[in-house]
């Protein structure tokens, strides 16, 4: 989907992100039977399975910009081969000294001349400064606006059980088929995105038909027909507490062979 579903199907190498499995970390160990852990088994695989989502769409994430930065390159490449050179930019020389330096009126428009370039070059170095930073700020709030609605899209798709070397196989086989950006977007906004793509993706028929309508009318085929078959097959998350950890009672107190000959004796 180009700036939206673009995605390369290389799957055979798993992208490696920085600070993450790039070596063996020590493992902290608790028995479940410990008096001290808090921790039950629920919560340990709620915690195990929060950390492999985030590893997940964390790796999509990386290898999706990794996709675009591909494209952009090959982008400038392209313009590049094909571009006519840019006519001779003439800059404006600065003013010449006079021959007669004692010639006065000569020299006052020298100096005069010369004021006028300096302040010209001035302005054109300040403003070609400012330019530069305002695109460069620009850019730099598209790219963390972008990657912000990518992380979120990939974190849905990992909790509806999506498989994200599917994913992107799924997304590139759309951007083949010819999609409007303007229906990529719409279903990258959706909560349930990734499930949408997989759908379609499951059912190529049902794709084709959705791709060949109007954006408005595709977007309403989703809400009403395509995400209820999605969501019909998303695993379900049950909301229920995680339940308290077992007390147990303390029985009945076993008395030795003191207690038993001297009931009720004290220490003193």
């Amino acid at each position: 989907m180009n700036e939206q579903l673009d995605a390369s199907v290389d799957t055979s190498e798993d992208v490696v992100l920085p600070g993450q499995l790039a070596q063996s970390e020590p493992v902290e160990t608790t028995s479940d039977s410990s008096p001290d852990s808090g921790e039950t088994h629920e919560q340990k695989h709620d915690g195990v399975q929060a950390r492999f989502n985030k590893i997940t769409a964390e790796k999509y994430q990386a290898q999706r910009e990794k996709d675009d930065l591909q494209r952009q390159l090959d982008e400038v490449q392209a313009k590049l081969s094909t571009a006519q050179p840019d006519p001779q930019v003439v800059t404006p020389d600065s003013p010449k000294l006079p021959n007669d330096i004692f010639d006065e009126e000569a020299m006052r428009k020298y100096y005069a001349d010369s004021a006028v370039y300096n302040q010209n070059v001035a302005t054109n170095a300040a403003k070609s400064t400012y330019e530069s930073q305002q695109k460069s700020a620009a850019e730099q709030a598209d790219k963390a606006k972008q990657a912000e609605f990518v992380g979120t899209y990939a974190n849905n798709a990992v909790r509806d059980g999506v498989d994200i070397d599917k994913l992107r196989v799924a997304e590139q086989a759309i951007n083949q088929a010819g999609i409007n950006p303007q229906l990529a977007e719409y279903i990258m906004k959706d909560a349930n995105g990734g499930k949408i793509v997989e759908t379609l993706y499951d059912n190529p028929a049902l794709m084709h038909e959705l791709l060949a309508m109007d954006p408005i009318s595709a977007g309403m085929k989703i809400a009403t027909d395509i995400k209820p078959m999605a969501l019909s097959k998303t695993p379900k998350v049950s909301s229920a507490p995680t339940p308290p950890t077992e007390i147990k009672g303390g029985g009945v107190h076993e008395q030795d062979e003191f207690e038993r000959k001297y009931p009720g004796a004290q220490f003193i």
